[in-house]
């Protein structure tokens, strides 16, 4: 009897600090991110989108125009050839929507069309700047269909990953969002 109370009680001791060590954890975070994003990590180059629980380090791929199966294999990898500067031209970031035996799926609620347009994509630069993008297009296009990648003048994200549930080889889809005022 003493030591199941002894156990009920040390329980209660250890609930207790991890409740007040992760509050505490989270008022840190509000110092340096807005409260729309609270709770999730502020790593430099993350991509986060709230509405479908995305929240992902951005790998920097350094092949001269390409995004190579090593750096997607990690994670979402921005197309080198544009910049990653989230507040300039627009910000390319491939990522798998399937898992396989040699990646996990990132993107896989961007693959299966949760998103609407006007949701929230938020980006952090190497210096853990935060930028809001609104979704202002959502369309399907084919795997070949290099001017999506093409520099633009306005600060500009785009998403290309596979179409899941069915992954059609020839075809990707493409969120492309619009640099928020707020």
């Amino acid at each position: 009897m003493a030591i199941t109370l002894s156990f009920f009680v040390l329980l209660a001791f250890f609930l207790v600090y991890h409740l007040y060590a992760n509050r505490n954890k989270e008022n840190k975070n509000s110092d340096t991110i807005s409260p729309e994003i609270s709770g999730y990590q502020t790593e430099p180059n993350s991509i986060i989108i709230p509405k479908i629980d995305i929240n992902s380090k951005i790998y920097d791929d350094p092949t001269p125009g390409a995004v190579t199966d090593s750096f997607l294999n990690k994670g979402p990898s921005y197309y080198n050839e544009n910049t990653n500067k989230p507040d300039q031209g627009n910000t390319v970031i491939f990522g798998h929507s399937a898992s396989t035996q040699e990646h996990d799926a990132p993107f896989a609620r961007i693959g299966n069309q949760e998103l609407s347009l006007n949701d929230e994509i938020i980006l952090t630069d190497k210096d853990n700047h935060i930028y809001k993008y609104k979704i202002s297009e959502i369309r399907t296009i084919d795997s070949n269909d290099f001017s999506v990648i093409q520099p633009s003048e306005k600060p500009t994200v785009t998403i290309i990953t596979c179409i899941a549930p069915d992954y059609p080889k020839d075809k990707r889809l493409l969120i492309r969002g619009s640099l928020s005022d707020n």
